[in-house]
């Protein structure tokens, strides 16, 4: 593999790990317990990463949406945050390299998240863009930023993380 290659290979290895250190230390910030982190690299022009969701789809099927309590709601938000967060990381990190599908996923999930809570379009609609706001601001803090980086770092050198490693990573940011 050519010079060029290897540095596009690592730079998209770098995006990544920015997206999941986005996400790892959003969830850290609302007290979420840390999840594992798997990155599994293809050839020169593929790879991806596992990450255990902080909201199953399983867990999704099961809420009863009729009366969601004030913990419920928070727990929610919470979790749409937090994968809102991962694109603005990636964002930042890597922005001429960044594109609207990206995001698609994680916003997807904040969406289907959040319209449990607010059914009328129009006020989802501005629900999710205030808690896109919040995740880019969260980005934007310059300290947050550098424990972002610090686990981007860590997940570069050790591209598969137990929980507990991705904690003392995010830790070792602060």
């Amino acid at each position: 593999m050519d010079r060029s290659k290897l540095e596009i290979q690592a730079r998209k290895l770098a995006t990544i790990a920015h997206h999941e250190a986005g996400h790892a230390v959003a969830a850290f910030h609302v007290g979420m317990e840390a999840k594992p982190i798997k990155f599994i690299s293809g050839d020169e022009t593929e790879s991806h990463h596992i990450a255990t969701p902080y909201f199953s789809d399983e867990d999704l099927d099961n809420l009863v949406w009729e009366g969601v309590t004030g913990d419920l709601q928070k727990r929610i938000e919470n979790d749409a945050f937090i994968s809102l967060v991962g694109p603005w990381a990636q964002k930042k990190y890597n922005p001429k390299g960044f594109r609207k599908t990206h995001a698609e996923g994680d916003y997807q999930a904040a969406m289907k998240l959040l319209s449990g809570v607010r059914e009328d379009e129009e006020v989802l609609e501005h629900y999710v863009k205030m808690i896109n706001l919040e995740a880019r601001n969260f980005v934007q803090d310059k300290f947050k930023w550098k424990i972002i980086c610090h686990l981007a770092n860590a997940l570069l050198n050790q591209p598969e993380m137990a929980a507990d490693e991705v904690r003392n990573a995010i830790m070792g940011g602060y």
